[in-house]
């Protein structure tokens, strides 16, 4: 356990049996939280997950699913990555099929993604397995998340999530609501990260203040506020 979650040095170990079964392993993101599944043609006797959470996100304790109610979870988080082990100390498994297996609350979910997976089934072999990419890159909502890091004095990154492609603009306002930067572009559903400098349109440096910015897309608009300290 120790090892997988990242906490301790591996010893050699031998090859690895490769089932022939295939397990197609999904991941669905909103704006508050992370679940994973499955659908799998054999019951699996444990699984392990290496997440990549965005910078500044903050992960509540991963909760199995009444699926994997007989099994036990083990957690750890090594910088912006969270590892995941579910497993049985007395031989139980996860049944076979379509199965919602564990939820992962996040104060910032857009930008995760899942960078490692491996799955074993109930014998101890090692099973095929692909994640379905396209619900683990894919938000159901529109969200727009908080500037970060926020105050800032150099520079921001500002990140909006969009279930649809098409076209966006963010805009920035100082508190006046005069016009400062904006930058506009065309986009395929998920995420989108831009950065501004603390410049206006003309090159500029801006004064210190409170700043609000504002994603429009054909669908959605939604504005926030942030803090430039100089």
């Amino acid at each position: 356990i120790r090892i997988i979650t990242g906490d301790a040095t591996p010893f050699p170990a031998a090859p690895k049996l490769a089932a022939t079964e295939s397990v197609r392993i999904t991941a669905d993101i909103s704006s508050s939280q992370l679940n994973i599944g499955w659908d799998s043609p054999v019951p699996v006797g444990g699984a392990r997950f290496a997440i990549d959470l965005p910078p500044g996100s903050d992960a509540g304790q991963p909760q199995l699913e009444s699926s994997a109610g007989n099994m036990q979870i083990r957690s750890h988080r090594e910088g912006n990555t969270l590892r995941v082990l579910i497993l049985s100390m007395a031989g139980r498994s996860i049944p076979a099929g379509l199965q919602s297996v564990l939820t992962i609350p996040l104060s910032n979910a857009s930008g995760t993604s899942i960078k490692e997976y491996e799955l074993a089934s109930a014998d101890g072999a090692v099973l095929e397995a692909e994640l379905n990419h396209a619900s683990a890159a894919i938000p159901r909502e529109f969200t727009l998340e908080q500037n970060y890091p926020n105050p800032f004095n150099a520079g921001t990154v500002i990140r909006f999530a969009t279930p649809e492609a098409g076209d966006y603009t963010l805009t920035i306002f100082d508190i006046t609501g005069r016009r400062v930067w904006s930058t506009a572009g065309r986009t395929e559903a998920g995420w989108i990260d831009i950065a501004w400098d603390g410049r206006s349109a003309n090159g500029g440096q801006v004064a210190s203040g409170i700043y609000l910015y504002r994603v429009t897309t054909p669908m959605h608009s939604m504005t926030k506020k942030m803090t430039l300290v100089k």
